[in-house]
Formats: C-alpha cells, sequence, structure tokens
C-alpha cells in the first residue's frame, strides 16, 4: 500500500528573492508587505530554510 504525499510547490517572485539576497549581502532589515494570501511568509520561510536565523512574528500588538 503506497502512501500518497503531497509536493509543496512554491513559485518565488524574481525581484522579491533578489531584494532578500541583497538585503543578507549588505545586513539590511527589510519589510514586506502585501495583501493576505499572497506567500510573503512562504517567500521567506524558502529563504531562510537552509540558513540559521532568529524569526520575530507580532500578532495582536504584540512581539512574539
Amino acid at each position: 500500500d503506497k502512501k500518497k504525499t503531497k509536493q509543496a510547490v512554491f513559485i518565488r517572485p524574481k525581484t522579491a528573492w533578489k531584494k532578500l539576497v541583497t538585503a543578507q549581502k549588505v545586513a539590511q532589515t527589510i519589510y514586506i508587505c502585501g495583501v493576505t494570501g499572497y506567500g510573503k511568509t512562504e517567500l521567506v520561510k524558502n529563504y531562510l530554510k537552509t540558513r540559521e536565523y532568529t524569526y520575530y512574528t507580532c500578532r495582536n500588538g504584540r512581539l512574539q
């Protein structure tokens, strides 16, 4: 009995990806904004998956 697995498909916007790469090279903080559901979090998760990082989030006005 073979188990079916889902594969995530991620299409990264070239401009946003280049900005992430450049920001890391020059140690610059960047802010990513956009409408809900456009993949901002997935973009960053995909970029950071092979790097060491600290992740902060702000929910309900509280930094976590």
